[in-house]
């Protein structure tokens, strides 16, 4: 029989299927998080003449579509880097919640 071959605590395929996932999702939510990064960088090149950035950063409202904080160019960038951030966060906490699954659910 082939659990006499394998011990018991071996993986079973729907763990190496959720372990995939978790490595499939992991890639996008690191991708995701330094595109992210990348546009937020390249946002704050483009503040209006005048604007430090401590008054960006500073804010309140963080400066979220702040036309007098930033040039059109520096809000398309942030509404790129609010994507990116999103879509890498929502990769990251699928990845998390499937690991947790993994640990607590026996398949």
């Amino acid at each position: 029989m082939i659990t006499e071959r394998y011990p018991q605590d071996f993986f079973t395929i729907g763990q190496h299927v959720v372990m995939l996932l978790i490595l499939l999702l992991l890639g996008p939510a690191i991708v995701g998080s330094v595109l992210a990064v990348v546009n937020e960088r390249r946002m704050q090149r483009h503040r209006q003449p005048g604007v430090g950035y401590w008054q960006v950063t500073l804010r309140r409202d963080g400066g979220w579509r702040g036309g007098d904080l930033f040039t059109e160019t520096g809000l398309a960038y942030q509404r790129r880097a609010a994507k990116w951030g999103l879509i890498g966060t929502g990769c990251l906490a699928s990845a998390v919640v499937l690991w947790v699954i993994l640990l607590r659910v026996p398949f």
